[in-house]
């Protein structure tokens, strides 16, 4: 009976460290994810701090607004008179009429290539393509507009056509020749928009 009592005691002994081997490793499983939860929700708190600290200094440095007057150059009053208005000086007049913003958008685009340029054996070949683009836009009433090449030696029709309001005159012409051009100029209801013609 002895040797029985010391059995059963010998079991619950290792029935006992079995359980309790269990049981640790169920509360370190449970303390391994009270850990990673706990670290996951710091990270999120983290990021969205550094996310906001981030947008408002984007904010402070992204803020574009002229707060004082600058002196201009006569560098930029000769690029913007050259390609961005005309070198008179814009008069106003105060009036209750309405006036629009714009009574025109008009584009034109003009370049040059020399494809057989640099290949041996065609130098000879003096052949240039031309390519011109345009984009005409009223804002009430349809006009009328032509596009033409410019050279030295005459000038090239190019295109004509009419324009509207929401029906915009629009075009792409390309031509090989052995002709020079310098310019390209659309012509509208008693005006004309002339641009160089840029290598391409």
């Amino acid at each position: 009976m002895g040797g029985s009592k010391k059995r059963r005691g010998s079991y619950r002994t290792v029935y006992e460290k079995m359980h309790n081997s269990c049981m640790d490793k169920n509360h370190n499983r449970e303390l391994s994810l009270s850990r990673f939860f706990s670290m996951l929700i710091i990270s999120i708190i983290l990021s969205g701090i550094l996310a906001a600290i981030v947008v408002h200094a984007e904010g402070e440095e992204g803020n574009s607004a002229v707060k004082t007057w600058y002196s201009v150059t006569d560098e930029e009053i000769k690029f913007c008179s050259r390609w961005g208005g005309t070198p008179e000086a814009q008069s106003g007049a105060v009036t209750d009429d309405t006036i629009s913003l714009s009574q025109l958008t008009i584009s034109l685009q003009a370049q040059v290539e020399e494809p057989f340029a640099g290949i041996s054996g065609v130098q000879n070949i003096s052949e240039k393509t031309y390519k011109v683009s345009w984009y005409v836009e009223p804002f009430e009433r349809t006009i009328s507009y032509s596009v033409k090449l410019i050279g030295p030696k005459g000038n090239e029709y190019v295109d004509s056509g009419s324009a509207a309001r929401n029906s915009p005159g629009t075009g792409f012409y390309a031509v090989a020749t052995q002709d020079e051009f310098t310019n390209a100029r659309i012509d509208y209801s008693g005006h004309f928009l002339m641009v160089p013609i840029v290598k391409g």
